[in-house]
C-alpha cells in the first residue's frame, strides 16, 4: 500500500512560513502534490540541536513542518538535506524548512542530516520521534 504522505518546501518571510510544492522529492513512500500557500507560526515548536546546525518542528494534524538551520553550509551550492522515515529515504530537500503531509497515523522517526553533493555528511544525524494521533 502506498503511503498518502506528501512533502513541500516553503519560505520563511517576516516570521511566517510560505509553503508550496517541491519539484525534487525523491522518495518511494511520497507523493508530491498541489496545495495552495499556507502559513503556520512556530509557537508550539520544538527544537534539537546538534554541533553545527539545529532543526525545529511541529506537528500539526497529520503534518510536519520542519525548518533547518545550518552553519558554513549552502543548501544551494554545496548539497541538500537527506530526510528519512522510519529508516526509508523521504527526500532529498533543498530548501531548509519544508512539510511533510498527510502522515499516517502511529509513531514515526524522522532522520535529517545535512550531505554533500559528493554523499558525505556536513554534520550528525538528527533524529527524533512524532505521533500522529488516528481520524
Amino acid at each position: 500500500m502506498k503511503n498518502a504522505a506528501t512533502v513541500f518546501a516553503c519560505m520563511l518571510t517576516a516570521g511566517s512560513i510560505f509553503f508550496s510544492t517541491i519539484d525534487d522529492v525523491s522518495a518511494a513512500a511520497f507523493n508530491v502534490q498541489e496545495i495552495h500557500a499556507e502559513t503556520v507560526s512556530d509557537s508550539h515548536s520544538q527544537g534539537i540541536e546538534k554541533d553545527n546546525w539545529s532543526l525545529r518542528y511541529k506537528v500539526n494534524n497529520h503534518n510536519l513542518y520542519l525548518e533547518c538551520v545550518i552553519s558554513d553550509f549552502s543548501l544551494e551550492k554545496d548539497g541538500y538535506l537527506l530526510v528519512k522515515m522510519n529508516g526509508m529515504e523521504a527526500a532529498k530537500m533543498q530548501k531548509a524548512a519544508f512539510m511533510m503531509k498527510n502522515l499516517p497515523p502511529g509513531e514515526h522517526t524522522i532522520e535529517v542530516v545535512p550531505v554533500l553533493h559528493n554523499g558525505e555528511k556536513h554534520g550528525e544525524i538528527i533524529e527524533f520521534s512524532i505521533k500522529i494521533n488516528g481520524e
